[in-house]
């Protein structure tokens, strides 16, 4: 959500909840997370040649840091985003790669035996967000490997960090320099920033700022990869992050 509101674009990317573990955007924001990926499950289990328009089945509008996002949402739980993962991931399938705009999936947390790798391989770019904390850089770096002979990712993947003990430039310089081959694209702002109303503290304008840079940054990346259609947001840890 923080990526979709400060998008540079004035078409804002969908934002559809993919993450096994189940959806949260719907109780965060307090709507009901129906129509949402369950319609757009069963309207794609309807026909053989699905593109990118099924997805208005499960679109709804949600207001955000004063902007408005359409977002498929996912109830929480995973089941039905267990049961979608397939048929919106299979081979040759289009509904999250439309020719022209953005889709970005929330893919939520990377195991090893998660059913949202098939989604990363699909998946133009990929962003990887991780706390900038010890524990986490860890757990990200030990997963690596496990990204790379899973999904492939080779040169579509990115860092993005959420800064805590460490800064986006620490984990450049101290994480990044070793042997990881991850492009850095800066730090995100705080998920309690992205809210409905844009908020006007000191702390949110700053927030909101490094939203739009990374946002920027992420638009950018995207671009120069060979299929920039679909963006493929994954977290490392928790779901907070985009």
């Amino acid at each position: 959500m923080g990526l979709a509101t400060h998008w540079p674009d004035n078409r804002r990317p969908v934002v559809v909840e993919l993450d096994p573990e189940g959806g949260d955007i719907a109780g965060r924001w307090q709507v009901h997370p129906e129509p949402g990926l369950a319609d757009v499950a069963a309207a794609v289990a309807s026909t053989v040649d699905a593109g990118p328009e099924f997805l208005s089945a499960g679109l709804q509008p949600i207001e955000a840091a004063g902007a408005v996002v359409e977002v498929v949402c996912a109830p929480p739980g995973g089941q039905v985003v267990r049961q979608a993962l397939p048929l919106l991931t299979a081979p040759g399938s289009k509904v999250l790669n439309p020719a022209e705009g953005v889709v970005i999936a929330d893919l939520g947390n990377l195991y090893a035996v998660s059913p949202a790798w098939q989604a990363l391989a699909a998946a133009d770019a990929v962003v990887l967000v991780v706390e900038g904390t010890l524990a986490h850089l860890a757990h990200l770096r030990s997963r690596l490997d496990e990204a790379e002979t899973q999904a492939r990712l080779g040169s579509r993947a990115a860092l993005a960090v959420a800064e805590a003990d460490y800064t986006a430039a620490e984990v450049e310089e101290v994480f990044l320099a070793a042997d990881l081959p991850l492009h850095l694209l800066g730090p995100s702002g705080t998920a309690a920033s992205v809210t409905a109303d844009a908020g006007s503290r000191r702390r949110d304008r700053r927030a909101h700022r490094a939203w739009s840079a990374l946002a920027a940054s992420v638009a950018d990346f995207a671009a120069a990869l060979d299929r920039p259609a679909l963006t493929g947001a994954a977290t490392t840890r928790t779901g907070e992050a985009s």
